[in-house]
């Protein structure tokens, strides 16, 4: 009983579980189509009328088998048919048309499901999906009513549309023979068809996968059944185990009777049974002392004969093993003083390694000092030498020592002032001993002592307004410099981050020089993982890893100043196009220019796109001549595309004759091009996928014309494509 109540709250827990998930699946219904939810509602209180079972919106009714699949299927199915109802017969295609379209006006869609007959045989066998690198056909991963999987295979061809890895991206042409036209590879769908215009080739489009909004497990109803049926079991079988529960209850308590009963008989009889077994163990417990008094008649001294020899023999074992513990001991002791003077020589060479790395980094300062010391000296003494040098130049002009006979005297002279003062003072004595000395050479001489003096004077002068400009520069390349390094290193935070948030590596640093004109900044930068930052330059990096590098290091630099907007130009310029996604692209354009690759211009626009949405941002101007398909934009984000210009028709010739056949193509490409691809219309990016689909798409195509329509025209624009609508 106690199983089958644990059964059954089991299964009332599963219950639960599906309808709280039925329940978020409606609360998904009505956040993104409140129409398909009245009538989902609708549908639930009135199922009785129809000839048979209509299934609500097929996004309710898919039940993922694994979640990692769910991304895969949701983007195989367009929204159109994603809140479709699924009726079985024309009947009731009819009556639900009428019943929430006519009376109720909700906007719903209704297919009809094909036929039980029709069969969906898949284009490939195992064996040959495993050739080609495909594992599985989307109808496979999900379970789903048989009327709304047909449905599926028939209007979004689950069938034939299949799921692989990379392998699969070399076999296009032949999955393209074997019917595999449309696969998903690496998070990346591929189409691919030939056009009907001409043998091009192949054409191959691609498309990411956007993560699963709505599908993660949806409603199993043959599970939930199931499960109803399994409940209603149990509690069947409760009921009937309740009922014997309750008579076998009474015999019970009959039955406890007699065994109380019973047990008073037994309590008696147990009784007298261990009163008996008490004397049988008394008499056995006698009788076996009495027969082991008789055989303990023993031998004493063979018997202690026998103890003493096993006596010895432990006496022996213990003195060897005394003996080996001795040794062991002793090995030991021996061990651990080893291990102390092995630690204590440890430490001393620690602590001498200390030393020496203290008295090396010391030595290093000092001689680091030194050098700077010896640097400074003799660059002072290449300016006195250069100062000396001067002043006997100028001696020389003075005393008017053309003669070469004055210029080997000069030279004879020494070269140092103590020499010349000696020597000076020798020829003083020389003089006064030799007897009176001419006016003339005393007043020269005395000229000559004036003018060292003042040459001294003004060289003392010179070293301390040198010394005093040092000082001035000192401080103020203190003032410069720290506010440039904080400014460096807040512009080169955010530059190192934008690097990393595309797989790459960068880093901006200031180049010190003792001659200010010679400051500068280094752009170093990483873009493989095998190699290490480099300078930016043309000879290592590319062009579009240039452009990368320079358009980051301005977004990093934008915080240093502010401005009301900003404006970059063509900073894309040059993009490499897809081989497989632009293998038909017009000639006018140039597919070996050289820049930014898609990639790292998809990398560099998302950044953009990032920092100029944040609150407090200059507005952003990116002037382009094209944009990368499916770029991810935010809500501040606006595109504008203009379409004038003196070579272009003018679009009052061209809207009468030309618009019929331009919505025509769009229609044939919307009806056979199958749902993803018609993501890829030009003028009609979502416009009949999504609610409201006619005014999004006049409001995309009006700002493709750049405004320039008249309100005429627009209405003309708004009615053709609510027929267009209506039609499809």
């Amino acid at each position: 009983m106690k199983n089958l109540k644990e059964e059954e709250s089991k299964y009332i827990q599963k219950l639960k579980t599906v309808d709280d998930h039925e329940s978020r699946l409606l609360n998904v219904l009505k956040e993104h189509n409140i129409h398909a939810y009245k009538a989902t509602m609708w549908l639930r209180d009135h199922a009785s009328i129809f000839e048979k079972r209509v299934f609500a919106p097929i996004l309710t009714q898919l039940h993922v088998l694994d979640i990692k699949f769910a991304e895969f299927i949701e983007a195989s199915i367009s929204n159109h048919h994603k809140f479709s109802f699924i009726v079985q017969t024309k009947s009731d295609m009819l009556l639900l048309k009428q019943k929430c379209k006519d009376e109720q006006n909700l906007l719903i869609n209704i297919l009809l499901a094909p036929p039980e007959n029709v069969e969906y045989p898949t284009p490939l066998t195992r064996e040959q999906m495993k050739q080609y690198g495909l594992h599985h056909y989307i109808s496979e991963l999900y379970n789903a009513p048989a009327p709304v999987k047909r449905a599926l295979n028939e209007y979004a061809s689950h069938y034939r549309i299949a799921i692989g890895d990379t392998k699969c991206q070399k076999f296009g042409e032949q999955l393209y023979e074997k019917s595999v036209r449309n696969y998903f590879s690496e998070g990346v769908f591929f189409q691919n068809k030939r056009s009907i215009y001409g043998d091009c080739g192949l054409i191959t489009t691609t498309h990411l996968i956007p993560k699963a909004k709505y599908l993660q497990r949806g409603v199993d109803q043959e599970y939930r059944k199931s499960l109803e049926k399994s409940l209603k079991e149990i509690q069947e079988n409760i009921e009937i185990k309740s009922r014997l529960l309750d008579d076998n209850t009474k015999l019970l308590g009959d039955l406890r009777r007699q065994i109380d009963e019973k047990n008073n008989e037994k309590e008696e009889l147990k009784c007298f049974y261990n009163t008996l077994q008490k004397l049988r163990a008394n008499l056995n417990l006698k009788q076996s002392t009495l027969e082991s008094l008789k055989k303990t008649i023993w031998d004493y001294h063979k018997e202690k004969k026998i103890v003493d020899q096993k006596v010895q023999e432990c006496n022996e074992k213990r003195a060897a093993e005394a003996i080996a513990m001795k040794n062991y001991v002793l090995s030991a002791s021996n061990m651990s003083e080893k291990a102390i003077h092995t630690a204590i020589e440890l430490v001393s060479l620690q602590a001498r390694k200390v030393a020496i790395e203290q008295k090396t980094k010391d030595l290093t300062n000092a001689l680091n000092n030194l050098e700077n010391t010896y640097q400074n000296i003799s660059k002072r003494l290449q300016e006195l030498r250069e100062h000396a040098r001067k002043l006997l130049k100028d001696a020389l002009e003075q005393c008017d020592c053309q003669d070469e006979t004055f210029t080997s005297a000069f030279s004879l002279l020494p070269n140092s002032l103590e020499e010349i003062n000696d020597l000076l003072a020798q020829k003083e004595a020389v003089i006064s001993c030799s007897g009176g000395i001419e006016p003339r050479l005393l007043e020269e001489y005395e000229q000559r002592q004036k003018e060292i003096h003042t040459r001294k004077s003004a060289l003392a002068q010179s070293l301390d307004s040198y010394a005093t400009l040092s000082n001035e520069i000192g401080a103020l390349k203190v003032t410069w410099l720290t506010p440039l390094n904080e400014m460096l290193k807040e512009v080169n935070e955010k530059f190192s981050t934008f690097f990393r948030s595309i797989g790459c590596a960068g880093e901006v640093l200031l180049t010190e020089h003792n001659d200010f004109s010679m400051y500068g900044l280094d752009i170093r930068v990483k873009f493989r993982a095998c190699d290490s930052l480099s300078v930016l330059d043309h000879h290592r990096q590319s062009g579009g890893e240039r452009s990368v590098s320079t358009m980051l290091y301005l977004m990093a630099m934008q915080g240093l100043n502010t401005c009301p907007f900003r404006v970059v130009d063509e900073i894309n310029q040059g993009t490499f196009f897809s081989e497989k996604v632009y293998s038909s692209a017009p000639p006018y354009i140039n597919q070996s220019a050289k820049g930014m690759d898609p990639v790292n211009e998809r990398r560099v626009f998302s950044i953009i796109s990032a920092v100029a949405s944040q609150s407090g941002t200059s507005q952003y101007f990116l002037i382009t001549p094209k944009l990368l398909p499916s770029l991810t934009f935010t809500e501040n984000t606006s595109i504008l595309c203009v379409f004038n210009g003196n070579t272009i028709m003018n679009q009052k010739n061209w809207l009468e004759q030309s618009l019929a056949d331009f919505f025509i193509n769009i229609y044939f490409n919307w009806c056979f091009c199958g749902p993803q691809h018609q993501t890829k219309l030009v003028a009609l990016p979502h416009g009949l996928r999504e609610e409201g689909g006619c005014k999004r798409c006049l409001r995309d195509l009006s700002c493709s014309w750049a405004g320039s329509l008249s309100e005429n025209e627009q209405k003309k624009v708004y009615e053709f494509l609510i027929k267009f609508r209506l039609a499809y």
